[in-house]
């Protein structure tokens, strides 16, 4: 399925080996058994979520759109300005981090069958924006 397993994806990434409960998460995902909620401590990865469903996504590229339990949408539901702004810089990192290093040549291949880690960018972007206008 996955060209690299998670956790070397993730190391590619941020420089450090995933939590295990981000493992598991990463296990029950690409089985297609994402969890209702996700409750940690604060400090313990929460943002990576997205990396999860990103490298999901890229697993499953191959795999036929009635088929895949992938989803081409994410959306990190937050209630803090603060954590909004952190959680758009984790994305767009973990976009830079996609297009650049040469490790993650499989993940960047498969995202190029949805448009490339570009669209995680564009859609921090908006969601940046559109958070700032609406609170005072």
């Amino acid at each position: 399925m996955a060209g690299i397993e998670f956790a070397q994806f993730y190391e590619a990434v941020h420089g450090r080996p995933p939590f295990p409960w981000q493992e598991r998460l990463a296990a029950l995902a690409l089985a297609g058994d994402w969890p209702a909620t996700i409750a940690v401590p604060t400090g313990c990865g929460k943002t990576s979520v997205i990396d999860v469903a990103v490298f999901v996504l890229a697993a499953q590229a191959g795999i036929p759109a009635m088929q895949r339990t992938a989803r081409l949408r994410t959306f990190f539901v937050v209630d803090r300005r603060l954590v909004v702004d952190d959680v758009s810089r984790h994305a767009e990192g973990l976009a830079e981090a996609i297009e650049t290093k040469a490790e993650l040549q499989w993940v960047k291949d498969q995202l190029l069958r949805f448009g490339g880690a570009c669209a995680l960018r564009g859609m921090c972007a908006a969601h940046r924006g559109a958070a700032r206008r609406n609170v005072p």
